[in-house]
């Protein structure tokens, strides 16, 4: 049996303002009265320890994706001021500190506010649970609501990537892969793991695929970004023996509550 593994775990912690140029400001974005509210049941949601018990919030967690607006870019300029949504206070402020130093060294002011990445992330745990319950499809119709709202965003494309091989999807699966390779790094950066999750999503396609050597390709190009990451080796083991002649193993989803090799954690608080 080989594994695909799926749910990125997000962690709500708090990070110190850095100290930055005289001209950028980084603040907390003040969100609605609506989206507060949603954020308070997400948290809930994403604290309760793991998929099976975030699942007694599914409910509520459809209800807050209802809330979402017809915009909601991962990042979003308006005139002086640009906001940063993202799954943790800690990739949000690397955004942030990163966008604040491309402004001062352009002489531009500017104030940069973060925030948590509310209905993606709403959209994600949907999608999470699905893939718990053995459900790509539904997690799909989940995940695309949030990539509705932010195609490049790292984690629901590696979520979605994950149930499209599930459903022996392989050439859609390596369409998306190799689309979010083209991701601007900003983006990238918001999501911790993500490019390297997406090079080992793309290289189980490419493999499903008979594309070997475009398969180890891209693990040893994820393994140069995460060099212990012991399923990316495991895959690169089965390249050989797929070279050999050896037998193709079935497929399994593994998500957050099980994953051991590096792709997924559950929800921490």
């Amino acid at each position: 049996m080989r594994w695909i593994a799926a749910f990125s775990a997000v962690a709500l912690a708090i990070s110190p303002m850095p100290v930055l140029a005289a001209n950028q400001t980084i603040i907390q974005l003040k969100v609605s009265e609506q989206e507060a509210q949603d954020q308070e049941v997400l948290k809930k949601a994403y604290q309760s320890g793991s998929l099976q018990a975030a699942k007694a919030f599914e409910k509520d967690l459809t209800t807050v994706l209802s809330h979402a607006p017809a915009s909601y870019p991962q990042i979003e300029r308006r005139d002086d001021l640009t906001v940063i949504r993202a799954q943790s206070r800690t990739a949000a402020m690397s955004g942030a500190i990163l966008v604040s130093a491309l402004n001062s060294r352009e002489g531009k002011a500017g104030t940069i506010a973060t925030s948590l990445n509310t209905y993606p992330m709403a959209a994600l745990l949907l999608g999470s649970i699905a893939n718990e319950q053995r459900d790509p499809r539904g997690a799909i119709a989940y995940l695309d609501k949030g990539l509705a709202l932010q195609p490049d965003n790292l984690a629901l494309i590696t979520e979605k990537g994950g149930a499209l091989v599930v459903l022996k999807r392989f050439s859609d699966a390596l369409d998306l892969y190799e689309r979010a390779e083209k991701i601007d790094f900003i983006t990238k950066l918001l999501e911790p793991g993500g490019e390297a999750r997406v090079l080992r999503g793309k290289g189980f396609a490419l493999i499903e695929l008979k594309r070997l050597d475009e398969a180890q390709a891209a693990y040893e190009a994820a393994l140069k970004l995460e060099p212990n990451h012991a399923g990316a080796k495991a895959e690169l083991e089965y390249i050989k023996k797929q070279r050999g002649g050896g037998a193709q193993a079935d497929i399994g989803l593994v998500t957050g509550d099980k994953a051991k090799d590096g792709d997924a954690a559950p929800p921490k608080p």
